[in-house]
């Protein structure tokens, strides 16, 4: 996934002491000031000896399958309300990328365990 502003926030340099709600607070500030606009993009498998799924550690060569935009996710400026009745419906949602046609669900070892990551994730935030 690519961002079109990647460039507005800076990363923090110590991470470890950011405020528990930065991401809300990043959020607010950037949605403010415009658009965030993201495109997702994937590389296909075009040589299985240099592209293997099951190795995380092979870099895939962009000259060997160049990277394709399959959606633009665009959210318009606006702004955050962290309290509304909005806000609660959104933090009961969660994203899961199995929940797709076959052909499009991930594979490959990294992609099951961020399977058991994200189903740990939504349990953990739906049982406070």
């Amino acid at each position: 996934m690519t961002s079109h502003q990647a460039d507005r926030t800076t990363p923090p340099d110590h991470p470890e002491d950011l405020a528990d709600d930065y991401i809300t607070r990043a959020l607010t500030a950037g949605l403010a000031s415009g658009e965030a606009v993201f495109d997702f993009r994937v590389q296909l498998q075009n040589d299985a000896n240099k592209q293997p799924v099951e190795d995380v550690s092979v870099e895939w060569s962009e000259v060997d399958s160049n990277p394709v935009t399959v959606a633009t996710l665009r959210i318009p400026a606006q702004t955050v309300d962290a309290s509304g009745a909005l806000a609660a419906k959104c933090e009961a949602l969660s994203f899961n990328p199995w929940h797709a046609l076959a052909e499009h669900r991930p594979i490959g070892g990294m992609n099951r365990l961020r399977r058991a990551v994200y189903e740990a994730s939504v349990n953990r935030r739906t049982s406070q």
